[in-house]
C-alpha cells in the first residue's frame, strides 16, 4: 500500500524500493509475526554496519521517515523517523553570488569558444546563455528548464508550464519581458536549424540536455572569469 501511494505522488524511485525490499526482509527474519514494523526494529537497522560508511548508511535508511509518516497517518501508530546519518561537515554552504560574479558567469556566457564547427557546438552556443538566464530570472529548478518542452513555453502570453519538477509540483511561470524577448530569440534560431523539435532547449537529437552537461557548463563559465568552487 506504501508503494502504490508512493508512485501514485510521484515520489518513488526504485533505490528507496530495493532498501524497502531489504528492510521488509530484516522484519521477516526479527519480527516475523508483525505486520507493521515497531520502534525497536526500526531503531535496530538504523544502526550503521560495522563496515559501512556514514553515507552508504543514509542511503539505506533514508526510505524510512515517509514510511513512517505513513504507518502514522493511516494506522494510527506513533512511530519515530530516524535522523539520516550524514558526513560532519559535508554539506556545501551556500554561496551568494556578487553583481559582478553574475556579470562575469553571463560574459562567459555570451562567450564561448567553439572548438569546431559541429552542430552540437552551435547548439551549445545558444542554449548556454539562454538556460541559466532562466534559471537565474524565474527561479526554476535545475531539472524543470533542462526538461522543457516546445509546448510548456507560450512565447505569445510570456508563460512557461511545469509539468516535469520535484514529485507533484507542477506549476506555470510568468517571464518577465527582457526574458521573454531573449527567449523568442533563441527560439527563432532553434527553428531556423531544427524545425519541428520537441525539446525547447535541444542537443542535437532532439534530446534534453543531462544534469551533467548542465553542471559541467557551469563550471566552465563560472571559473573562466571568477574564482572559487561553487556547487
Amino acid at each position: 500500500d506504501y508503494v502504490a501511494f508512493r508512485k501514485a505522488s510521484s515520489k518513488w524511485s526504485q533505490s528507496y524500493g530495493y532498501q524497502l525490499m531489504a528492510f521488509d526482509r530484516y522484519c521477516q527474519e526479527h519480527i516475523p509475526t508483525h505486520r507493521i514494523p515497531d520502534q525497536a526494529t526500526i531503531d535496530a537497522w538504523c544502526v550503521p554496519y560495522e563496515t559501512e560508511r556514514i553515507t552508504s548508511c543514509g542511503k539505506r535508511v533514508a526510505f524510512l521517515p515517509g514510511l513512517c509518516k505513513y504507518i502514522g497517518v493511516h494506522a494510527g501508530i506513533t512511530l519515530a523517523p530516524p535522523q539520516v546519518p550524514t558526513r560532519a561537515g559535508s554539506h556545501h554552504l551556500p554561496h551568494a553570488f556578487t553583481s559582478q560574479e553574475l556579470r562575469n558567469l553571463f560574459i562567459a556566457c555570451d562567450d564561448i569558444v567553439r572548438l569546431h564547427k559541429s552542430m552540437e557546438t552551435l547548439l551549445r552556443t545558444w542554449a548556454v546563455p539562454a538556460v541559466f538566464r532562466l534559471m537565474y530570472s524565474s527561479g526554476m529548478r535545475t531539472k524543470e528548464v533542462r526538461m522543457l518542452d516546445c509546448t510548456d513555453v507560450d512565447l505569445e502570453h510570456g508563460v512557461v508550464n511545469i509539468s516535469r519538477s520535484k514529485g507533484l509540483h507542477e506549476h506555470r511561470v510568468s517571464l518577465h519581458p527582457s526574458m521573454l524577448s531573449y527567449l523568442k530569440e533563441y527560439d527563432s534560431r532553434m527553428r531556423s536549424v531544427m524545425p519541428g523539435r520537441k525539446c525547447f532547449f535541444a542537443n542535437s537529437s532532439d534530446q534534453h540536455y543531462s544534469s551533467s552537461w548542465l553542471e559541467y557548463n557551469f563550471e566552465l563559465m563560472w571559473h573562466r572569469y571568477n574564482g572559487g568552487r561553487v556547487v
